[in-house]
């Protein structure tokens, strides 16, 4: 069932989800519906796992930030990661419209280092038009090969 079908469903019952509900939706439809692909790839360019102080995580374009494969880091280090994202996020959308350029949050990749760990964010779109754009899948072709080359 669809993130907005869900919602839909819980109000018609009088069940209004609870903000960490509401969260665990929308994760769960970003992260298994509309970025599947993008999650499978990564999943399985990294058989064995992560060693333990690697993380990839994902984020839609206002920098809102999710754990997709389920890597239960610290949270500090996924709240870390969020903030970062969304304080680049509106510059690089501005800094876009100004130069008349895609914005480097657009279908790429970001690295951090978040005590002690080597992240990396997955930047990609909430539209499903957008992600299936032909620019955002030149941007993501390499993605799982260009994640390996972060950690090295």
């Amino acid at each position: 069932m669809s993130y907005a079908a869900q919602l839909i469903f819980g109000l018609v019952l009088g069940t209004i989800p609870s903000l960490s509900t509401a969260e665990q939706v929308k994760k769960d439809h970003l992260c298994f519906e509309l970025w599947q692909g993008q999650v499978a790839k990564i999943r399985s360019a990294f058989p064995g796992g992560f060693s333990s102080n690697q993380i990839v995580y994902f984020a839609g374009s206002d920098g809102r930030t999710f754990d997709c494969l389920n890597v239960n880091a610290p949270s500090g280090v996924l709240e870390e990661s969020e903030f970062w994202s969304q304080q680049i996020a509106p510059h690089a959308d501005e800094i876009a419209k100004e130069s008349g350029e895609i914005s480097v949050n657009f279908c790429n990749l970001s690295h951090q280092n978040i005590g002690g760990f080597r992240v990396v964010v997955v930047h990609l779109p909430y539209e499903k038009g957008e992600l299936s754009s032909s620019t955002c899948q030149k941007r993501i072709r390499d993605l799982a090969d260009r994640t390996k080359d972060s950690f090295k």
